[in-house]
């Protein structure tokens, strides 16, 4: 009877460590399939946090030519264009309307496409005088007055994008200084170098910053003098925009008597090149 139960124990506890060893091998597959369905799951946010970030960048992007077409053609229909002036106000309604539209098929054809770089020979001095004269009248509302001191400089890039640079540079010299003052943008070169100066007379920035604002989207967000609403993401555009040209940029501010931001690329041909 003894030697009868032994067997049937020693049965039962093979039977029972078969089963273990299946039960342990299901456990493991069930942990791997979660992790599958984790890393998926993951993977899907990630997706999401990127095409979200992606519609914020493009919807940011998008106010300014659209914001210009609407300025403009305000100026145009109550009159306060001067006549010789008008078929330069349409010119640059028409630039604007390009740029909205080339963001747009970007978005729509490929939207990794945004993120991508053209490598495009380009009259940089052009680009930036054109966001000049886009907001001068923004400016003037303020009664604030933009004063380019240009060279001909000529680069490789993205026209487009380094358009957004230097949009979002200006108009946030606009918004955050008081009306009556002067917003100075000044270029120079040197070994192969542009170094181009945007300084303000705002309201600056509170001591202890640094490359932070650049890096964290929204860590400054402050309304403008005249209550203009900020949505903290312009300077984040232009960081990467900046950094993917292979260039520089920082700022020197003091608060409550303005900033400025210094951005350097390399030239074409490692000289200044006019058209």
């Amino acid at each position: 009877m003894i030697l009868l139960i032994v067997l049937l124990l020693l049965k039962n506890y093979r039977h029972i460590e078969s089963n273990m060893t299946l039960l342990k091998a299901k456990n493991s597959e069930i942990i791997y399939k979660n992790e599958e369905l984790l890393n998926m799951l993951e993977s899907l946010e990630q997706s999401h946090r990127d095409k979200q970030k992606l519609l914020h960048v493009g919807a940011h992007d998008l106010r300014s030519p659209v914001g210009s077409i609407t300025m403009l053609c305000g100026l145009l229909k109550d009159k306060q264009v001067e006549a010789e002036k008008i078929t330069d106000a349409i010119e640059l309604i028409a630039k604007s309307a390009n740029n909205a539209l080339e963001l747009i098929n970007e978005l729509l054809q490929d939207p990794a496409a945004a993120r991508t770089l053209k490598n495009e020979y380009l009259n940089l001095t052009d680009k930036i005088r054109y966001c000049v004269e886009v907001l001068k009248h923004k400016a003037a509302e303020k009664n604030q007055r933009i004063i380019f001191d240009e060279i001909p400089i000529n680069m490789y890039g993205d026209r487009e994008k380094l358009v957004r640079v230097f949009h979002n540079l200006i108009s946030n010299a606009i918004k955050f200084s008081m009306p009556n003052t002067t917003i100075h943008i000044t270029m120079q070169t040197d070994k192969g170098q542009v170094l181009i100066k945007i300084t303000d007379q705002g309201i600056g920035f509170p001591p202890g910053l640094d490359e932070n604002i650049f890096l964290q989207p929204g860590s400054l967000n402050r309304t403008g003098t005249a209550g203009e609403p900020s949505y903290g993401l312009g300077l984040s555009i232009v960081y990467q925009i900046v950094k993917a040209h292979k260039g520089l940029i920082w700022f020197n501010s003091e608060e409550g008597k303005g900033t400025s931001f210094y951005i350097e690329f390399p030239t074409a041909g490692g000289e200044a090149i006019s058209n």
